[in-house]
C-alpha cells in the first residue's frame, strides 16, 4: 500500500490483531505482493518480491527433458507410497 507521498506503508502490530482468518491474511498478502510489483515500489524496496513460477514442466523444458512427461510409467513412478501395500 502506498501513502500519498508514494512511500510504501508498513503497518505495525501483531498479525493476529489484523488477520482474523487465514483467508483474510492471504488476501492481504496478495495485495501486498501486487503492490510490490509496481516499478516505483520495487525501486524503493531495492528488490523484487515476486518471481516467475517454477514448475516441473519449466524445469524439464530448460534441460531438454520434457519427453519424460510422456513416459507411460510416470503415474506409477510418482504415485503415493502406501505402507504395507
Amino acid at each position: 500500500m502506498l501513502t500519498d507521498g508514494g512511500v510504501p506503508q508498513i503497518q505495525a502490530g501483531h498479525a493476529h490483531e489484523r488477520c482474523h482468518s487465514a483467508a483474510k491474511c492471504a488476501g492481504k498478502l496478495l495485495y501486498m505482493l501486487m503492490d510490490s510489483a509496481i516499478p516505483e515500489v520495487q525501486e524503493l524496496l531495492e528488490f523484487k518480491c515476486v518471481a516467475p513460477l517454477k514448475t516441473v514442466h519449466s524445469f524439464l523444458e530448460a534441460r531438454g527433458g520434457t519427453a519424460l512427461l510422456d513416459d507411460p510409467l510416470l503415474d506409477r513412478a510418482t504415485a503415493e507410497i502406501i505402507a504395507g501395500a
